[in-house]
């Protein structure tokens, strides 16, 4: 018995002996921290004539446009902003109301019986267009393309308004808007009301050929 004893304590010593030596090698640790992820923003603000826009308000001061008549015109410089991110944009434009308001006598004349039975004509016959004014005054200079041009009849778009980079700077489009000194009595008292909605969306990883052109259908190459 005493024999069997010793030899498991000398096993058990060189046991212990085995167990400290693997604590032995070369060992180290390199610790990471503050491994942070954000997401980014593609954050989409309007200003006119030099004002942020907030919720929905009109483009156009006031958002009323009365007493317009032939040859009258008018327009407003817009700036687009798309905080911090490159974008690519596109623009709609609908029209909400159209309504003849009744028929004075001129109207009639010019309408006949048709007069007040169907829909205004301010809008078949008012001109629209939008164009990127690079220099920001206003006016639409040689070489500033159109974006838009067309008649407020039932809405255009979505119309793309190309790359808006990322940044305070943004991109300024100019609206304006003419009736034509050719346009008689049949537009008298009528009215119409519209809304211009820009939608942004992130260029990186979606447009890997660059955003639409500006003026053309737009189309997104994922959907």
């Amino acid at each position: 018995m005493k024999r069997i004893l010793i030899s498991l304590s000398i096993i058990g010593a060189a046991a212990a002996i085995a167990i400290g030596a693997t604590t032995a090698f070369f060992s180290d640790t390199e610790t990471s921290t503050g491994n942070t992820f954000t997401a980014g923003s593609v954050d989409l603000k309007i200003y006119a004539n030099g004002n942020e826009l907030v919720g929905s308000a009109p483009i156009f001061t006031g958002g009323q446009l009365a007493d317009i008549k032939p040859g009258d015109k008018g327009g407003v410089l817009v700036k687009l902003v798309s905080d911090n991110n490159d974008a690519c944009g596109y623009a709609n434009i609908t029209l909400d109301t159209d309504t003849d308001n009744g028929c004075n006598e001129p109207e009639i004349a010019a309408e006949g019986a048709t007069c007040g039975t169907d829909d205004g004509e301010l809008n078949d016959n008012m001109n629209f267009t939008l164009w990127y004014d690079t220099n920001g005054n206003g006016i639409q200079d040689a070489g500033e393309n159109d974006i838009i041009t067309a008649k407020f009849v039932s809405g255009m778009g979505p119309i793309s308004i190309g790359e808006l980079p990322g940044g305070a700077d943004g991109k300024q489009i100019g609206i304006k808007w003419d009736l034509p000194s050719t346009v008689g009595n049949d537009v008298q008292t009528d009215s119409f009301s519209g809304t211009f909605t820009v939608n942004i969306t992130q260029k990186r990883n979606q447009f890997p050929n660059g955003c639409p052109e500006a003026g053309t259908t737009w189309t997104n190459p994922l959907n």
